[in-house]
């Protein structure tokens, strides 16, 4: 019986203890639904980590899901549209301005269309890119 014991605590001791350099991770689903190729932008609060992401092409019918895990820490994250202007009914893409991200838990990011605004802000790990400046 003490064998047992002892076996289990031993099992559980990392589950308890965490596993790993004591880092923790944020994982960031962006949704593509911009209808063209876009880019992800993001910059550390300190700027100890500098990425670019390019995403695929996604639209409203058939949108891309890109997954991707940080380190918890605050961000500057921008979009940007890898074209000037929307494809479908010629509207010149605005520069969007950097937003502050907060990645302390796991959020979605949904990129709609470079013109007009998101129709509806969506649950509360849900954020719609180009209407809020703050993602928390």
């Amino acid at each position: 019986m003490r064998i047992r014991l002892l076996l289990i605590a031993l099992i559980a001791l990392p589950l308890i203890v965490g596993a790993g350099n004591g880092r923790k991770y944020a994982t960031i689903t962006i949704v593509n639904k911009a209808g063209q190729e876009i880019a992800v932008g993001l910059i550390s609060e300190d700027n100890s980590q500098i990425l670019y992401i390019p995403i695929p092409k996604g639209d409203r019918m058939v949108p891309y899901v890109y997954k991707f895990t940080l380190e918890k820490d605050i961000y500057r994250i921008r979009v940007f549209y890898m074209e000037t202007y929307d494809p479908q009914t010629g509207v010149q893409c605005r520069r969007g301005r950097a937003a502050r991200m907060e990645a302390f838990r796991n959020i979605r990011i949904v990129v709609t269309e470079c013109y007009g605004n998101a129709p509806t802000r969506g649950e509360p790990s849900l954020v719609k890119m180009g209407r809020w400046s703050c993602i928390y």
